[in-house]
């Protein structure tokens, strides 16, 4: 039987739980509904311990060879305009290599959502035929809050921009 693949623009989601990632609170997590959430509202609301625990390099569970999530920089530089096949180390259980894990200014073509929400993995899914990682991040028990998950999608939409 052929190995799979590690697929998580996305395992970096996989981060949302067991780096203890986003509080779950909806309220807390949704901030001013005036403003435009920026990369350091993300960070520090949803993904600041994501990649203490998976997706660094020194991780030894198969996220090492793929995009670093430890810090708010290596964030950024390894998911923005960045797809899984810039990782042709990295294993994934996902097929969407062509898609960019953010693209700024579409939210919707973006597979880091793909990865957490199940609506943008069903239309991702069938938009590029290829199947997103979202299982693997239900699997560990990763979850998005919808407060965060708007928010994200909010900066993805407004260009996703180093702020």
């Amino acid at each position: 039987m052929p190995q799979t693949r590690l697929y998580s623009p996305l395992l970096l989601l996989l981060i949302f739980s067991i780096g203890g990632c986003g509080s779950g609170d909806d309220e807390a997590d949704s901030g001013s509904s005036s403003t435009t959430p920026t990369l350091t509202s993300l960070w520090e609301s949803s993904f600041s311990g994501c990649g203490l625990n998976c997706h660094s390099a020194s991780a030894a569970d198969s996220t090492e060879n793929g995009p670093n999530l430890t810090t708010k920089s290596s964030f950024y530089s390894s998911l923005v305009n960045r797809q899984a096949s810039d990782y042709p180390n990295w294993l994934k259980n996902g097929n969407c290599d062509q898609v960019k894990f953010i693209t700024p200014g579409d939210a919707a073509n973006s597979s880091l959502l793909a990865s957490l929400d199940q609506g943008y993995a069903d239309t991702l899914g069938a938009t590029y035929n290829c199947t997103p990682s979202i299982n693997l991040h239900r699997a560990i028990s990763v979850s998005l809050s919808a407060a965060n998950r708007d928010n994200l999608v909010t900066w993805i939409n407004s260009g996703a921009m180093n702020n």
